[in-house]
């Protein structure tokens, strides 16, 4: 979450106040739209007459907020005094922290869950981790707080506005973030001191805290992967191509023998691997033939040609035909339902690159926009950035006991190797495989393509409310100057260690 609102309304007063005659227009470049709405929303509105000059002057900002509340969550219906007064309390405390940037410093809205791991902000910073907090954390939690108590108050808002729990698991997201910085840089200071207790401790709560992130995250479409990847796999999508794939030859085990008669002809067609005579009489369906069948063993078989013998009197011409119209209307279809699969995960394969390396990379592992596209989002986070943490501590972990230097450029090309395995086959863990089988039919090269990527939840998961809840009681404290060493009881040492790449989503 991020927003410099006051400059946004200040800047545009000024220039139209120094070119009252010749601005004309207010453009901006919307990279990233789909997140932080409040701002997009209020960029656009500045543009209409006397909307910059209303909110920036005194007070106006919060009053613009809180008639933006209400539009957003009009969805719920009118609202009992005491929610509307928890969402408008929110929303004022919103205004004067995030969104009220003013130390004129660019924020790449990335933080240390979708960074790249190092041991330094150097090392880490590129388009990813930025620290920069410009804001009071006490505001933020207290929003936090009226937001759960608004939902509380009036379930029908969580129940009706999408809006509502996209916002509240916002705040929620944002503020989890912050903590995950404070994990990391005690996970940093233990490892240079040496203490591999304390590193351990450390890194499991920030392992714990993005596996919780992800479930939380996963209660929102519009903080899941999985749909995402879906609009983009959709684009390859053809309205007409639903049967495709769906006329499949009829096997048969044994070989069969059919008798195709019409006008004193009779037509001998030879089959095994093929099909049956359901194909026959397909076939025989479209010439206006009539098909009769009789089990022969003796018969030669073949795979995918048909030998037909034509008698017709005593007259008999033998020819061979590569494949019947049934046949040849059925690979069509495969072949376009492949081509179709193909073409969805090139699609897939794109989102899947933007969202990490994007551009090109060299041989160090780096790459000039890596992690610029960077996504809080449930699944990234659970089968991306948190293996991808994992193993950063695996390896410092390894260096205190190995008594071994810190490696930053092994580290950058380990990441990128585990960069690339994801983009490709939608996991961290890299999978040995054959060459393939260059004798496939479209069928069965479209079965083995469907195994490439893991399917994604496309629906939410659990109670938004409930969860941001937890979060709240379990992570809000620590926001606070409290000791580390308060937190709830950690899982077992070997999560660090596993090679596991589950996650809850």
């Amino acid at each position: 979450m991020y927003g410099a609102l006051p400059a946004v309304a200040e800047g545009l007063l000024a220039a139209m106040t120094a070119h009252p005659d010749n601005l004309i227009g207010v453009g901006m470049a919307p990279e990233g739209i789909e997140h932080n709405p409040a701002v997009y929303e209020f960029m656009a509105e500045m543009a209409y007459k006397g909307r910059a000059a209303a909110a920036a002057s005194p007070g106006g900002l919060s009053e613009w907020f809180k008639g933006y509340a209400q539009r957003r969550y009009a969805a719920a219906g009118p609202l009992p005094s005491v929610a509307a007064a928890a969402v408008d309390g929110a929303w004022q405390l919103l205004a004067r922290s995030v969104y009220s940037c003013r130390d004129k410093m660019h924020n790449t809205v990335a933080d240390i869950p979708t960074s790249r791991p190092g041991l330094n902000g150097a090392e880490i910073v590129g388009w990813g981790l930025g620290p920069h907090l410009w804001y009071s954390v006490g505001d933020v939690v207290a929003a936090w707080g009226l937001l759960l108590q608004a939902a509380a108050a009036a379930p029908v808002l969580p129940g009706n506005s999408s809006a509502f729990v996209y916002d509240m698991l916002d705040v929620s997201r944002e503020l989890m973030s912050k903590i995950a910085g404070r994990f990391w840089a005690d996970a940093v200071e233990a490892y240079k001191a040496g203490n591999s207790a304390g590193l351990r401790a450390s890194g499991l709560h920030l392992l714990n805290l993005l596996a919780a992130m992800d479930q939380l995250l996963g209660s929102h479409k519009g903080f899941m992967l999985g749909p995402a990847i879906a609009r983009a796999r959709a684009y390859a999508l053809d309205s007409d191509c639903s049967s495709c794939g769906k006329a499949e030859l009829v096997t048969g085990g044994a070989d069969s023998r059919a008798m195709v008669s019409e006008a004193g002809s009779s037509v001998l067609v030879e089959r095994s691997n093929a099909g049956s005579i359901a194909d026959v009489q397909q076939t025989a369906a479209v010439g206006g033939l009539k098909a009769s069948s009789e089990a022969d063993s003796s018969r030669s078989s073949f795979d995918s040609d048909a030998t037909v013998t034509l008698a017709t009197g005593n007259n008999v011409n033998s020819g061979r035909i590569v494949y019947s119209h049934a046949q040849r209307q059925l690979q069509e279809q495969q072949q376009q339902r492949l081509q179709r699969e193909q073409l969805a995960q090139f699609y897939e394969w794109n989102l899947r690159t933007q969202l990490t390396i994007w551009g090109t990379s060299s041989a160090a592992g780096d790459s000039e926009v890596s992690d610029y596209a960077n996504k809080e989002w449930s699944g990234l986070v659970g089968t991306f950035y948190l293996p991808r943490w994992r193993a950063w501590l695996q390896r410092l972990e390894t260096d205190l006991l190995l008594g071994r230097p810190y490696d930053a450029a092994a580290w950058r090309l380990e990441v990128l190797q585990m960069t690339y395995q994801w983009i490709n086959t939608g996991s961290t863990v890299s999978t040995s495989s054959d060459d393939g089988d260059w004798g496939m039919d479209a069928r069965e090269e479209f079965e083995q393509l469907l195994e490439r990527y893991p399917v994604l939840p496309q629906q939410p998961v659990g109670d938004a409310v409930q969860l941001s809840t937890v979060m709240y009681e379990h992570y809000g404290r620590l926001l606070t100057p409290t000791k580390l060493a308060a937190m709830a009881p950690s899982p077992p040492a070997a999560a660090i260690t596993t090679t596991s790449n589950s996650s809850k989503t």
